[in-house]
């Protein structure tokens, strides 16, 4: 079998174009803030922020890093999910963000397991999500 030069050539724009399109640079409606501006240009209703998180950003939602098995008691410090904080408080895990509502919102941050580490003493293993309300 023999590969003609054209073939090559197009091999290799499939493949970069693969490989363009699935990651790299996010585009800037794609970016680890969701601001009250992006919310209202969708011009869509939400119900919560919640469901904010899960229209503009869903992968968010999804655990990252291993989950470990810690038995009852033994440390307080880990945190098996993504960690829900508003204004500055530990509310919980991402269930929290059902009470809050869109129209309070200032701006939503995804934290990874690194930066959620400045959070606090607690072990952020699978990142963190930030709330910051209008109030503040």
């Amino acid at each position: 079998m023999r590969i003609y030069p054209v073939g090559i050539t197009l091999l290799c724009t499939l493949l970069l174009y693969g490989c363009a399109s699935s990651g790299g640079s996010q585009s800037p409606n794609k970016s680890g803030t969701i601001t009250q501006a992006e919310i209202e240009a969708t011009g869509l209703v939400f119900s919560s922020a919640h469901d904010v998180v899960r229209q503009l950003r869903p992968r968010w939602l999804i655990k990252r890093g291993i989950s470990t098995f810690v038995p009852t008691g033994v440390s307080d410090t880990l945190l098996d999910f993504i960690a829900v904080y508003i204004d500055n408080t530990l509310m919980g895990d991402p269930e929290t963000l059902y009470n809050v509502s869109p129209l309070l919102i200032r701006d939503i941050r995804f934290l990874d397991t690194a930066q959620a580490q400045r959070l606090g003493s607690r072990s952020h293993i699978h990142g963190a999500i930030v709330v910051r309300t209008r109030a503040r």
